[in-house]
């Protein structure tokens, strides 16, 4: 349940304790922020520590909501990353690239290593910035790759390719690339029969993805909420930030309390203007 003050006055909120030992246990809880860009996450969960009361055994998931968990939480990790290191306003692509001939798994990748030196060597000599990329390897049919990059002009990035076509879009920012995140991140069930040589079972077309050794990262802030108050009461905007809508506030399956929210920082009169020329001049550079 997200966004609704109402639902604070009908959650029943419990502080739990006890006595192990002669000793006071307290259920404590922990704050997790994560800075992406201009977009601030925060979670506020209960976690365990070294004496506090165990918990019952938890179930197994099933194998078709584990893998959801997981595309999930890849999902996640890769919009924060898209998120902080791309930007379409600045020329930035969602490409696909596909083979000609049908080639093996490994084969592929040795050519995508190939694809990225000569890349390397194209925006050095034209005085751009060096590459960033995100990646997967996928296999429909043939193997083919989707990447994030920077931008390059599609005649230019076809011949650099030069093993087979090549199509190419600006990065669109609707919804904070997290549609462009879990399309990437998603497994697909394979169709027929597994590939030669693999065990039974094995994806053959299971999508992952790498990145570039230079890419930024998500800062990552945790730490222990003293005050278990806190957790009662709706999410505030720190100074500067604006609280999104989609906030969540509730109870987990164990009856502890949580919380999501996102915040935005407000950009800072001028400063969007600023970075919209900025962004116009540097697509003018690329497309030279």
């Amino acid at each position: 349940m997200a966004g609704s003050s109402d639902l604070v006055n009908n959650v029943i909120f419990l502080t739990i304790t006890g006595r192990a030992a002669g000793k006071e246990i307290h259920m404590p809880y922990t704050e997790k922020k994560i800075i992406i860009g201009d977009i601030m996450e925060v979670m506020r969960y209960h976690s365990t520590k070294e004496g506090s009361v165990q918990r019952g055994k938890k179930e197994k998931a099933s194998t078709p909501a584990q893998k959801k968990a997981n595309e999930i939480r890849t999902g996640n990790e890769l919009w924060r990353v898209i998120y902080i290191n791309f930007d379409g306003q600045q020329g930035d692509q969602f490409n696909t690239f596909t083979f000609a001939e049908d080639i093996g798994e490994e084969d592929a990748r040795k050519e995508w290593r190939n694809f990225t030196r000569r890349v390397r060597r194209y925006l050095k000599k034209n005085g751009l910035p060096d590459l960033k990329y995100v990646y997967t390897l996928e296999k429909q049919g043939r193997w083919h790759i989707h990447a994030v990059m920077n931008g390059i002009p599609l005649k230019d990035l076809t011949k650099l390719w030069g093993r087979g076509r090549v199509s190419s879009s600006i990065l669109d920012k609707t919804n904070d690339y997290r549609d462009l995140a879990a399309y990437i991140t998603k497994n697909i069930e394979p169709e027929g029969e597994t590939a030669a040589g693999e065990p039974e079972g094995k994806k053959k077309n299971k999508r992952s993805w790498s990145g570039s050794l230079n890419l930024e990262r998500p800062v990552v802030i945790v730490r222990e909420i003293k005050r278990e108050s806190i957790m009662r009461k709706v999410p505030t905007a720190p100074k500067g930030y604006i609280l999104l809508p989609d906030w969540e506030i509730g109870c987990d399956s164990w009856g502890n309390l949580y919380q999501r929210y996102k915040c935005r920082k407000i950009a800072a009169p001028g400063r969007k203007k600023r970075q919209e020329r900025k962004a116009k001049k540097t697509t003018a550079n690329k497309r030279r």
